[in-house]
């Protein structure tokens, strides 16, 4: 039974009913060198296992009211494969699926993709963008749309930002640059910096973002 324990990046669904986070793990050849997502719903005793990723770095994040995804690093270089944004699901929920992604939302050749958010309407994602690189951990924002699966432009032009959360209304993007938290106005691009913190989020309609750290003490 779940004992409470949570290692890394923490999150809860949009809707309040569901937690991930990830922690480093096992790997099949006997290493430590797998990352692990684990997925929690209210009032369950036991986790779900989402996401494995050996010798590789993934990050999670959220869809909808709590659709779990999560971003896989590529190879474009070596092996022309892409890096891409998937659906994931427990074996209960998809026992055909083969590995971890089980449906794929978005793809980018340029480089890593991590950190994916979707907004409430169910038609686009933010994510980190690491042109060149094969993990997605601090770059540009970027917006992809679902329904083609593309990008649809750099949301910044930054090598450090990071985290990317849409605002509830879908207008503003929350992300982290250099520890502070920056709020990003998608249609005047204004860019408006809160205050120190990291990981981001979003308490309810109209509300200031609230990261970790002072940001939050001073926030709530």
């Amino acid at each position: 039974p779940y004992d409470g324990t949570v290692v890394n990046q923490p999150s809860m669904s949009p809707d309040g009913t569901r937690y991930m986070w990830w922690y480093p793990g096992p790997d099949p050849f006997g290493g430590f060198n797998a990352v692990w997502v684990n997925r929690l719903t209210v009032g369950q005793p036991e986790t779900d296992g989402v996401s494995f990723c050996h010798g590789c770095t993934t990050s999670h994040g959220w869809i909808g009211g709590n659709q779990s995804i999560a971003a896989f690093p590529g190879d474009a270089v070596a092996r022309n494969a892409p890096s891409t944004v998937c659906t994931l699901a427990s074996v209960e929920e998809a026992p055909d699926a083969k590995g971890s992604c089980v449906q794929q939302l978005v793809t980018d050749t340029r480089g890593g993709i991590g950190f994916p958010n979707g907004n409430a309407a169910g038609t686009e994602l933010v994510a980190v963008l690491t042109p060149g690189e094969l993990t997605g951990v601090y770059g540009r924002i970027v917006r992809y749309s679902l329904a083609t699966g593309a990008a649809i432009g750099d949301v910044t032009q930054g090598t450090t930002d990071t985290a990317p959360v849409f605002s509830p209304e879908g207008d503003r993007i929350a992300f982290q640059r250099d520890e502070q938290i920056v709020v990003k106005d998608l249609a005047g691009g204004a860019e408006q910096v809160i205050g120190p913190g990291v990981y981001p989020s979003w308490g309810g309609a109209r509300s200031l973002p609230i990261g970790s750290g002072r940001l939050t003490d001073r926030l709530v």
